[in-house]
């Protein structure tokens, strides 16, 4: 690969990786909202302090809670299990994307590389430009997925 590839690709890769990156704080910040508004309102302060400075992981294991406290429609609970399970595999990729390190390989793949070098641990996972865009595209499908949810009386 020629230097002036490796470094649009490295521009290229880096754009896509922010654009995921801001898009995954704005899913954060839905969920925190829907989680302060998961019963309608009428426990607003009490859900706001239990959300507030807990990761993504323990916000999706305190909707679980808060959708078996809940009740609803058979069709809602399943949809938000779906996001949820969607989202908790969406979040080991978004740890391994903010822990990793990152680099352009000679032919054209962008690799995240997760574990201190030389360790036992250490794992690569390659992905070709496309493959970024399409985590990216489901960042947003999943926030849609939440907002939908959320204002079509689900996590109300």
């Amino acid at each position: 690969m020629l230097r002036e590839e490796r470094k649009r690709l490295k521009a290229a890769a880096a754009a896509t990786l922010g654009h995921i990156l801001w898009e995954l704080g704005s899913l954060e910040a839905s969920l925190g909202l829907a989680l302060a508004w998961s019963r309608g309102g009428s426990a607003l302060e009490a859900m706001l302090s239990r959300a507030e400075g807990l990761g993504f992981d323990q916000r999706l294991r305190l909707l679980e809670r808060v959708l078996d406290e809940v009740s609803r429609s058979a069709e809602v609970t399943a949809r938000t299990r779906a996001w949820i399970a969607d989202a908790h595999a969406l979040r080991l990729t978004r740890n391994d994307f903010v822990h990793g390190r990152w680099a352009v390989t000679g032919d054209g793949m962008i690799a995240n590389v997760v574990g201190i070098p030389g360790s036992a641990q250490q794992a690569e996972k390659r992905y070709a430009l496309a493959d970024l865009e399409q985590i990216l595209q489901l960042v947003k499908d999943l926030r849609k997925r939440l907002n939908l949810l959320y204002g079509a009386d689900g996590i109300e």
